[in-house]
């Protein structure tokens, strides 16, 4: 099993676990320190899959500065076995993410997009055909300029490359453009994951039910929409499947929607039929392993080190409340 993944990579900066925001000129001290780390969604879930002991190959399309970050990020995605495709931008600083986590709260996120913006659209291609991966996941989509406008021809692309390849997208709010970007590149998407918010902006329902139809009747096989304490919704053309959150202490939420990503990847590269027979039992169970990898990415800082198999596997056994029905 070959994965390519490519999209946006950051250098995350986080204090979490914070009593509260600080006021103007008062100093505050993290009670768990300032955890400087490597970020972005095709690197968090690249190493979420090797956590998750996926040994297939994996590889890392990206734009970085020709800085101390840009060897930072390279250096972590190699010492997990990742091959790295990274462009080094004279011109562009290595993306920063400044994340502040006040105890209780989701986390507030302050970005420098940078070298992000100069991904490749004709580079990615051309790595795909030389890859032909099973699996190409795009995260980030909204932040890679020009690449965003090219996203269906990239996605087309690849079903060349290989005809059966599974195309995964997991879009953030945009950057310097709105949520239309997406809209013609649908038809060439199987799996899409969003938060609900995202899910409201770009369908343009509030209605989760209306915006699950207005994306299953432009084309893609299944929708996950995580929400966070509220559990999950995944949606095919035939059914409708919701579980609830699993119940556990969380430190940090970054990177909990890479890691839900990561653990369906990783189911359906050992299922790959149940995407074309929407066999029931085994998307239920990718749902529940999603969910449960997300979850166990919140009880540490950083964007993948609460991932931890022994933790997934006893999540899963554990009973969660879920309803299916047909759509």
């Amino acid at each position: 099993m070959k994965i390519s993944a490519a999209g946006i990579l950051v250098t995350d900066i986080v204090a979490s676990e914070l009593p509260s925001l600080p006021s103007p000129g008062q100093v505050m001290f993290p009670p768990r320190g300032i955890k400087v780390g490597v970020g972005g969604h095709p690197a968090n879930v690249s190493r979420d899959l090797r956590r998750l002991n996926f040994r297939g190959d994996i590889s890392v399309t990206g734009s970085v500065g020709a800085d101390s970050f840009g060897n930072f990020i390279q250096e972590e995605l190699e010492r997990w076995n990742i091959t790295t495709h990274l462009k080094r931008m004279e011109f562009g600083d290595t993306s920063k993410n400044l994340i502040l986590v006040v105890k209780g709260e989701d986390r507030r996120f302050h970005v420098d997009v940078g070298a992000n913006l100069h991904i490749s659209s004709d580079e990615v291609v051309e790595i795909l055909y030389r890859e032909r991966p099973e699996v190409l996941y795009i995260g980030g989509t909204g932040w890679l300029g020009e690449f965003d406008d090219k996203l269906g021809y990239v996605l087309e692309k690849c079903k060349e490359a290989r005809e059966n390849c599974i195309t995964f997208i997991d879009p953030i709010a945009p950057f310097k453009k709105n949520w239309s970007y997406l809209i013609p590149s649908l038809k060439f998407i199987d799996l899409l994951h969003c938060n609900e918010q995202e899910c409201a902006y770009i369908s343009g329902e509030k209605n989760v039910d209306k915006a699950l139809r207005f994306f299953l009747k432009r084309g893609l096989k299944i929708i996950f929409v995580t929400r966070g304490k509220r559990g999950a919704i995944m949606a095919t053309p035939r059914l409708k499947i919701e579980i609830e959150a699993f119940k556990i202490k969380q430190v940090d939420p970054t990177g909990a929607g890479d890691a839900f990503c990561a653990g369906v990847i990783h189911m359906f590269s050992q299922f790959r039929t149940a995407l074309e027979q929407e066999d029931e039992d085994i998307l239920l169970d990718a749902l529940k392993f999603g969910s449960a990898v997300g979850a166990a990415a919140t009880t540490r800082e950083g964007t993948t080190e609460g991932v931890d198999r022994k933790i997934v596997d006893s999540l899963v056994e554990k009973e969660v409340e879920y309803k299916i029905q047909n759509y």
